[in-house]
């Protein structure tokens, strides 16, 4: 299969990205360990994104999360995020989302008052993930090993929920597994999620590049 991209994690970021692979061309498999969405931080949280409103112009933005990161942010991420985060939520929109309008940010509107605003984001991303033919999901399948040659990665190694190995090959990987909230005593993260995906490609003399959801959201 050419122009395959294996996809590792799948809350909002994995998701995300796959779309963008399939829309660039490329068919895509996704890999989770637990369930498409729902077995992530991403269904946890509070669906809520800040960035420039009505209200909240730009600048202000990109002066407030500098302020509230104490100056250790990437300044140059912060004011790309900045500029983008409309697309961004354009996006979710296209997803079927209803977003509500904040001062400083906007919030996933839940499709009931019982269920959290990051469930109902979770399950539209998921719905449209489903609905595209060229993306392949595959879920109880733990990575434990990005393949590579020449400092290229072609594929993943791991085991199915059975205890399986199972060997995968591609053309590219993109790791979206999260959980580098897991360095800090206190998060609010899963506690099964403690950024396992980090290791797998220095772990491999491979480099790679963090994104945050929103620098992923924004890709598209």
């Amino acid at each position: 299969m050419k122009n395959h991209t294996i996809i590792v994690g799948a809350g909002i970021a994995g998701m995300v990205a796959s779309i963008a692979a399939h829309d660039e061309g490329a068919q895509v498999t996704l890999i989770d360990r637990g369930s498409v969405g729902l077995g992530t931080n991403s269904a946890l949280s509070g669906g809520l994104f800040t960035g420039p409103t009505f209200l909240h112009s730009p600048e202000e933005y990109i002066r407030d999360t500098l302020d509230v990161g104490r100056g250790i942010n990437c300044e140059r991420l912060v004011r790309l995020v900045a500029s983008k985060a409309s697309e961004g939520f354009d996006f979710l929109r296209e997803m079927g989302l209803n977003l509500l309008e904040f001062p400083t940010a906007f919030a996933v509107q839940s499709s009931s008052p019982e269920i959290i605003r990051g469930v109902t984001l979770a399950k539209e991303v998921a719905k449209k993930v489903r609905e595209l033919p060229g993306i392949k999901i595959l879920t109880g399948f733990y990575v434990t090993e990005i393949l590579t040659e020449n400092s290229q990665a072609h594929g993943v190694k791991g085991f199915d929920k059975e205890g399986k190995d199972m060997t995968l090959y591609c053309d590219g990987v993109i790791i979206a597994t999260g959980g580098a909230g897991a360095i800090y005593s206190r998060n609010d993260n899963q506690k099964t999620i403690m950024g396992q995906g980090y290791y797998l490609a220095p772990k491999q003399g491979l480099s790679c590049v963090t994104w945050s959801l929103s620098s992923v959201i924004h890709w598209l």
